[in-house]
């Protein structure tokens, strides 16, 4: 069991595969409307959310979609070089991965790139389903964003595999 910001996760599943890669970028220009930048602290996402997106963006196998995640271990350090150089926007954390899955308790990726954006006193806003994000509200403003959590009774994946929850 992980813990994440003082909770307690399980791993998703026993097959589930964590990389760790470094990057050369950390901040993408984002097409969403009221968005400037976009900052994605993993790549993969351990909910398989059957309407998620992301997989037909990157052309990746909607069944291996959920069983294994990429870190990016370096991309707080990377965010902090970028934006110096970049003129101040809203940046949204996560448009195509969940900051606060599991694997956000062992590296906080998330937390030390929220802490970069807010002490650059840059405008953040955070998608997640997690109900863990609300805690970061205390470092700051922060604008929150819920991914939707589809309550159907025809599929069991439509709701999240594994939620993380307070113990």
């Amino acid at each position: 069991m992980e813990e994440l910001l003082g909770v307690h996760v399980r791993s998703p599943r026993d097959d589930f595969r964590i990389r760790e890669v470094t990057v050369d970028h950390a901040l993408r220009p984002d097409p969403l409307p009221d968005v400037d930048y976009s900052f994605n602290p993993y790549v993969g996402c351990y909910h398989g959310c059957l309407f998620c997106y992301v997989p037909r963006l990157m052309q990746t196998d909607r069944a291996a979609w959920g069983s294994s995640v990429v870190v990016k271990r370096n991309a707080a350090s990377v965010l902090a070089r970028e934006i110096r150089k970049l003129p101040r926007g809203l940046v949204m954390i996560s448009t195509a991965t969940d900051p606060y899955q599991f694997v956000e308790g062992r590296y906080l990726v998330t937390r030390h790139a929220l802490e970069v954006l807010l002490r650059a006193q840059w405008p953040v806003s955070i998608l997640s389903r997690s109900p863990l994000m609300v805690r970061e509200s205390r470092r700051g403003y922060v604008a929150f964003r819920l991914s939707p959590m589809r309550d159907s009774t025809r599929s069991s994946r439509s709701r999240p595999p594994i939620r993380p929850r307070e113990t």
